[in-house]
């Protein structure tokens, strides 16, 4: 929850001077996001019974039947111990090539796919697949495989299957979600839903078209399969990302105003419990009249005193947040 805390009209002042700074960096932001991002599709995927294969292990009338459940859309966490797999390009035929995947956890067991095609048109007749052999033995499963995520590009679908011993079968799957968009595939799950796995052999694979077949599909990697563990999340770090301060004047408020960033990507929420304000002028300490947290901006504010022309300030804004910290200091010749 945002907090502001009014001690008194300085807070105003803060105010100001923090959405004078948040919401240009938003702009940018947002700006910088929409260059870098590719186009995605307008849904995220849907949960259903599904439809596809890792080609020849589901039955084909599954792979026609493309009838996939809702889900939400694919979580990119911490981005923790992160791994990424590099596969030969140029032999994909009519089906997405495959160039990268990436594979990374959260420090709450939830792996996180990401497969890089060349291109991937939305929607089209398209159907991307991870085989995972979750007890790391080819002898058992379906050709060592025992679970298979299916996306399902024409409906912007997504399933879970499971190898119950003679045929994959769908299965539970409350945590899997998967997203989209014109280079990729993202797809999301907990350990939970794949028998609180701790690390697993994959393959990924591109159907483009109704059968496939040689010439529609591209495996990655195009033998064997590629391992991944779960590690320990990356711990948590806070950057300053924008610094704002006013001029230094005797006898007037100091302003400084910083915007903080988290290194998993979410939103910085800071409430001014996260804050501390610290100032001296000379040897004198100065209390900090104001301070305020709104989403990731923070401010401190203190009255300079009427006789510290010439002398320097040394003021800091220091946030703590989920167990990291960032400080940012300020020093300046009063006027």
């Amino acid at each position: 929850m945002n907090t502001i805390h009014l001690s008194s009209r300085f807070a105003w002042m803060l105010l100001a001077a923090a959405i004078a700074v948040v919401v240009p960096a938003a702009a940018s932001a947002a700006q910088a996001r929409s260059a870098e991002a590719p186009a995605s599709s307008s849904a995220a995927f849907r949960q259903g019974s599904a439809s596809a294969s890792t080609s020849s292990l589901l039955p084909p009338t599954v792979f026609a039947a493309r009838s996939l459940r809702p889900a939400a859309v694919a979580r990119v966490g911490a981005n923790a111990n992160p791994a990424t797999y590099t596969d030969p390009t140029g032999d994909g035929g009519t089906a997405p090539d495959i160039q990268t995947i990436v594979v990374s956890n959260d420090d709450n067991g939830t792996y996180t796919f990401r497969i890089n095609v060349a291109t991937l048109t939305l929607p089209s007749d398209v159907v991307v697949l991870f085989a995972m052999d979750t007890d790391q033995n080819p002898a058992t499963g379906a050709s060592g495989f025992d679970y298979i995520v299916a996306c399902d590009e024409s409906n912007d679908s997504v399933a879970l299957f499971q190898w119950n011993g003679s045929q994959f079968v769908t299965a539970p799957a409350s945590t899997l979600s998967a997203s989209d968009d014109n280079v990729g595939v993202t797809v999301s799950f907990n350990r939970s839903d794949i028998g609180n796995a701790s690390g697993l052999n994959f393959r990924a694979e591109t159907v483009g078209g109704p059968n496939p077949a040689a010439g529609h599909l591209d495996l990655a990697p195009d033998t064997g399969t590629w391992n991944y563990q779960l590690g320990p999340a990356a711990a948590l770090t806070l950057s300053v990302e924008l610094a704002h301060a006013s001029k230094a004047r005797a006898g007037k408020p100091f302003v400084a105003v910083i915007t903080v960033a988290r290194s998993d990507g979410a939103l910085a929420d800071v409430t001014v419990d996260d804050v501390t304000c610290a100032a001296t002028v000379g040897r004198r300490a100065l209390h900090a009249g104001s301070t305020v947290a709104l989403g990731p901006a923070v401010g401190c504010a203190w009255r300079l005193p009427k006789k510290s022309r010439g002398k320097t300030l040394h003021a800091s804004v220091t946030v703590t947040l989920d167990g990291a910290t960032v400080t940012k200091k300020f020093t300046a010749r009063i006027k």
